[in-house]
């Protein structure tokens, strides 16, 4: 959580609360934070929303809104690979479950091209025997 001139007031490092840390000050000296003082510059100004930064060599997500009746700001961050693990697995089981519905729908088409198919097919002999003239075997029973 950060005030409105960008100094933390909560976070999950208490050494950088009561070092009243900033990163509007420390990116003087780090330049690799400034995706995340961007992210922060957007929290100061009250805004609600969703970026991607680096810090310390991880690539992070950050969700943040304002805290209604403060200037200050609430932020969530969580690494990407942490987010994205999920990603892998649904994108599996997805392809899984694709497969076997395929695999499915074929042996149903299948089946039901089979029920229509063997009636036309008798149906085709038996009149191949009554163009050539005979008509004395019967239609068969599932005509």
């Amino acid at each position: 959580m950060i005030n409105e001139k960008g100094t933390k007031i909560a976070h999950s490092n208490v050494e950088l609360v009561m070092n009243m840390d900033n990163d509007f000050e420390n990116v003087k000296q780090d330049s690799s934070l400034e995706s995340l003082v961007k992210l922060e510059k957007l929290m100061t100004e009250g805004k609600t929303g969703v970026g991607e930064y680096e810090y310390t060599g991880i690539v992070k997500y950050l969700g943040y809104a304002p805290v209604e009746g403060t200037s200050w700001s609430l932020a969530v961050a969580a690494p990407k690979d942490e987010v994205m693990s999920g990603i892998h697995t649904m994108g599996r089981s997805i392809f899984i479950a694709s497969t076997i519905f395929l695999l499915i729908s074929l042996g149903v088409g299948y089946f039901v091209a089979r029920l229509i198919a063997n009636p036309i097919m008798s149906a085709t002999e038996h009149i191949k025997v009554i163009a050539t003239g005979d008509f004395t075997h019967s239609a068969p029973k599932e005509l």
